[in-house]
């Protein structure tokens, strides 16, 4: 039995180390998972972080450009007679079609503008207007405008005539205007959000009123949302110092924020796109990760269905070693005993037999120990077809066997059974020698009357026993009070 301990655990061995190796697998496939999910999210975010401080420069030279657009209009104007006439209309007509600026206007010293569409609206209280007439090249924050209710950054630059500014020429353009030179990735074009803030957070420009809600102030826009790796507070600290940094905030859905500063006034260019659309082009590692989790789970699985199939045989073989005798089939002495002791319980009648071989010693020395086996096995398959499923037939020594019969009426029907063991291992012949017939000694003893306990009962049993081979063997003996 110690024998059949050490070999079982032996067997649980490579089930427990093989169960460490799963979870150190596992382990590290998480952690590898966790770090590649966390490279990815860093390479977007800093790949937007340097694509808006790039974009941030475009912008600032795309002002310039139309800023310079103006200034001809403006030199041009300064060389006419009158500010407002053909010459200067068709060369706004032409700034409106070659330039991303429409609705360009000249503005006469009295405050009155006068568009490319041949439209005149009072701009005597834009601050644009009074900055210019002032000399200055102005870049402002966006109008809302009746016509297109969009949000528009507008540009003005003086017209000088003799070092005197005699009026104004002003062009406005739409930031969704220039999303696609701000950002020529279609994905980041179509599913992004660019806008323009001041330190404040006041919108300067916005590519979608829809999306931004009408909203005249970013911190009040977001201001449900939460911010992941910052706080609001320090996104304004950054944006009054001009530092450019990314964020990810959520608002029910994850998104990446990123700012770039502009060199007009104290804006900032800023971004907002869903994380799962910037990560996208680097989703490739996860697909990788994936079909790595996949083919590391399959050869684990595969490995562990294998160890168990094998342990689970190998556990199966040593149930059976340590329950049944390998030779005859039949329970071993250890478990013959403790099944028997377990019925000892109930005081109805029961009966305990023990079966002797008659000189099966001389078999085993004639014909060898293959003959006695053979031998053996027969009998004990004798003994299975003779009892009843609920009893308990086992094998308790080389020529022993014991049994148990349970639900018994009368001592008659035991007897009957005995009488029926004899009668079929006489008839177990042996090849070598068909002269030669097995016999038994069979020693009896009843539960409870000849005692309660399975000690007891198997000196008695094995009392009767002695007094059967006493008396010539072949036969049963019931054990008797003396």
């Amino acid at each position: 039995m110690e024998e059949i301990k050490k070999l079982y655990k032996k067997l649980t061995t490579p089930i427990k180390y093989s169960l460490i190796l799963v979870v150190y697998i596992i382990v590290s496939l998480l952690i590898f998972s966790f770090a590649i999910e966390h490279q990815i999210q860093k390479t977007a975010a800093d790949n937007l972080k340097q694509s808006l401080i790039l974009q941030a420069n475009n912008i600032e030279k795309i002002i310039d450009q139309q800023l310079h657009a103006l200034e001809s209009l403006s030199s041009f104007a300064s060389t006419q007679e009158t500010l407002i006439n053909n010459h200067t209309i068709n060369m706004a007509t032409s700034l409106d079609d070659n330039t991303l600026m429409s609705k360009v206007y000249i503005i006469t010293p009295d405050g009155m503008a006068h568009t490319s569409l041949n439209q005149v609206f009072d701009a005597r209280h834009r601050p644009f207007f009074n900055r210019s007439m002032k000399g200055q090249r102005v870049v402002t924050r966006s109008v809302s405008t009746e016509n297109d209710d969009e949000y528009r950054i507008v540009l003005s630059v003086p017209i000088y005539k003799d070092k005197a500014v005699i009026g104004v020429v002003g062009g406005s353009f739409k930031l969704s205007d220039v999303g696609e030179l701000i950002f020529p990735s279609q994905t980041f074009r179509e599913n992004g959000h660019v806008f323009v803030v001041n330190s404040n957070g006041d919108f300067i420009a916005v590519d979608s009123t829809e999306y931004f809600r009408n909203e005249k102030n970013f911190f009040d826009y977001f201001a449900g949302a939460e911010l992941k790796n910052s706080n609001f507070k320090k996104i304004k600290k950054e944006l009054k110092n001009g530092n450019p940094d990314y964020y990810i905030l959520n608002d029910n859905q994850e998104k990446y924020l990123a700012f770039s500063p502009l060199e007009v006034d104290d804006w900032s260019l800023g971004y907002v796109i869903p994380t799962t659309v910037a990560d996208a082009p680097y989703q490739f590692f996860s697909r990788h990760e994936l079909a790595l989790f996949g083919i590391v789970i399959l050869g684990v699985t595969v490995y562990l269905g294998a160890i168990f199939n094998l342990v689970h045989r190998e556990q199966r073989k040593l149930r059976r070693q340590a329950t049944y005798d390998a030779l005859t089939n039949l329970y071993n002495k250890k478990n013959t005993e403790k099944l028997i002791a377990e019925r000892l319980i109930d005081y109805q009648l029961k009966a305990l037999l023990i079966i002797d071989l008659d000189d099966f010693k001389a078999v085993n020395d004639q014909y060898g120990h293959v003959v006695g086996d053979h031998f053996l096995t027969t009998v004990a398959q004798s003994l299975k077809e003779i009892f009843r499923s609920y009893d308990i037939v086992g094998r308790i020594g080389g020529d022993e066997m014991m049994i148990l019969m349970d639900q018994i009426t009368n001592r008659e029907d035991v007897f009957k059974k005995c009488d029926e063991i004899i009668a079929k291992v006489s008839q177990v012949q042996i090849d070598e020698s068909h002269h030669y017939h097995g016999s038994c000694s069979i020693g009896i003893a009843f539960y409870p009357n000849d005692d309660e306990t399975f000690e007891g009962l198997y000196e008695k049993a094995d009392k009767a026993l002695y007094c059967i081979k006493a008396h010539g063997k072949k036969g049963y003996c019931e054990y008797k009070k003396q």
